[in-house]
């Protein structure tokens, strides 16, 4: 397994940067498989990445993961769904990514309040002014705000 997972940095480190943001239950076994090497937070850029499982006071775009969102529109699912919302943290634009193992295949948000979520800092939010992002067709796909969603749902 560690062999896999070296060999997968490793091609990901010809292409571009790689910061491996350790947190929550996804991610106990991180520092033993890459001996070290995560942090916590990574802020650069006018972007900060954490898991999302805490309050983050200081930031600047603000991208987590924890809830992984997934949708449901004409019986059809999206587990691949982001939320992006503007401004929605103190001024900061919010984006959740959704969950990469086929294992883990979402939380379906479409009637989503704040409190639903399972993050601090989702629930500080207005949910219904997060907008899901979702890939149809290869073509990457903004839907409108979730207020506007659950009338039609």
């Amino acid at each position: 397994m560690k062999e896999t997972f070296e060999t997968i940095l490793a091609t990901l480190r010809a292409e571009c940067e790689v910061v491996l943001v350790r947190g929550g239950s996804h991610d106990v076994m991180l520092p033993t498989i890459r001996g070290g090497g995560t942090v916590e937070r990574y802020d650069r850029g006018g972007y900060t990445v954490v898991h999302g499982d805490q309050a983050v006071d200081d930031h600047g775009t603000l991208i987590i993961g924890h809830d992984h969102p997934a949708i449901e529109i004409d019986l059809a699912r999206f587990p691949p769904c982001f939320l992006y919302g503007e401004g929605v943290v103190r001024g900061n634009d919010l984006i959740v990514l959704p969950a990469y193992n086929p294992l883990s295949p979402g939380v379906t948000i479409n009637y989503a309040k704040s409190r639903d979520f399972l993050s601090p800092v989702l629930r500080r939010v207005d949910a219904g002014a997060l907008q899901p992002v979702v890939e149809v067709d290869g073509e990457t796909v903004v839907l409108p705000p979730l207020a506007g969603i659950r009338r039609f749902a």
